[in-house]
């Protein structure tokens, strides 16, 4: 297995809790991160605060709502078109469902 500093990984929902952790983590190991947001706000503010904390400037940002299968499409896309290769994917998106307490 190639180092994480030789490696591409996309991280879903990576501008809040988990995804975020791990996209640092990954980041401050020398990855390239590719981050997945739905607000374009957060995705960039993100992007910004990664980069400095781990002084890693190849972390991208990617924007997709994942309840619309036409922006996941263009999301595969974009990655394709940007990176010739895609090492792992860390699958942390998600949308709330449900009633509170059930």
């Amino acid at each position: 297995m190639r180092p994480l500093a030789e490696q591409t990984a996309l991280v879903t929902g990576a501008t809040d809790g988990l995804g975020r952790g791990v996209a640092r983590e990954l980041a401050a190991a020398g990855a390239t991160v590719l981050l997945h947001g739905r607000s374009g706000e957060r995705l960039e503010e993100t992007l910004g605060e990664i980069r400095d904390a781990t002084g890693n400037d190849r972390p991208r940002a990617y924007l997709a709502d994942f309840s619309s299968l036409d922006q996941v499409r263009r999301l595969a896309v974009e990655v394709e078109r940007d990176h010739p290769r895609l090492d792992f994917l860390v699958n942390n998106a998600g949308i709330g469902g449900g009633s509170r307490g059930s």
